[in-house]
C-alpha cells in the first residue's frame, strides 16, 4: 500500500536526472524508420499542463498565483501518428521558443514535404 503520494513532478524530475528524452528520441526514431520512412507529412503542436490541482477560478479569487506549468511540444506525422520529436519545458511561453529544437529532433528522424503549424510558431523554421 502507498503510503505517501508522489511529487506532482516526478515524471518531469525522473526526466531531468535520466536520459529519458534521448530514449523516447531513440524509439521514436526506430519506429519511424521501421513503419513511417517515407512520410510526406507532419504537424507540430503544443500543450500545457498546471502541476497543482488549484482551479483557475479559485486561483483567481484566492489572489494565489501559478507555481509551476509544464509545456510539452510535439512533431507527429500525419497519417501515422508517430512521434517524430518531443520538447518539454518548465513555463508557459509562447511555441516559437520551442520551434526550432523540436525541429532540430524532427529534422534527425525524418523529411517529410509538408509541415502542418498554427500561427504560433514561426515561418522561419522549415523543416527542411
Amino acid at each position: 500500500m502507498v503510503k505517501r503520494l508522489t511529487s506532482y513532478s516526478t515524471l518531469k524530475h525522473v526526466a531531468d536526472r535520466s536520459h529519458v528524452l534521448e530514449i523516447i528520441d531513440k524509439m521514436s526514431a526506430d519506429i519511424i524508420q521501421q513503419f513511417a520512412p517515407d512520410a510526406e507529412e507532419a504537424t507540430l503542436d503544443s500543450t500545457g499542463m498546471e502541476t497543482s490541482s488549484m482551479s483557475a477560478h479559485y486561483r483567481t479569487r484566492s489572489g494565489k498565483s501559478r507555481k509551476k506549468y509544464m509545456k510539452f511540444s510535439l512533431c507527429v506525422l500525419v497519417g501515422s501518428m508517430f512521434p517524430a520529436g518531443l520538447v518539454i519545458s518548465w513555463a508557459p511561453y509562447n511555441d516559437k521558443r520551442e520551434a526550432r529544437p523540436l525541429l532540430a529532433k524532427a529534422k534527425m528522424v525524418t523529411q517529410p514535404q509538408r509541415l502542418f503549424a498554427e500561427k504560433g510558431y514561426p515561418q522561419c523554421c522549415p523543416l527542411k
